[in-house]
């Protein structure tokens, strides 16, 4: 995970977590478009899909 061997465990954290802050806009309109989903009911439980799938 890191990037030169001179940075910190510290280092490589922030840099992590600077980078799941930044999200695409494409990505931000797919969470968006998958919470409107599962805020209508449009989901499939993994009970009732291995149920389905005769698991």
């Amino acid at each position: 995970m890191k990037l030169h061997p001179r940075e910190t465990y510290e280092e490589v954290i922030e840099r992590i977590l600077e980078d799941l802050r930044e999200l695409s806009e494409e990505t931000i309109a797919d969470i968006e478009a998958a919470r409107k989903d599962i805020e209508s009911g449009n989901f499939v439980t993994h009970e009732q899909l291995k149920k389905d799938l005769g698991l």
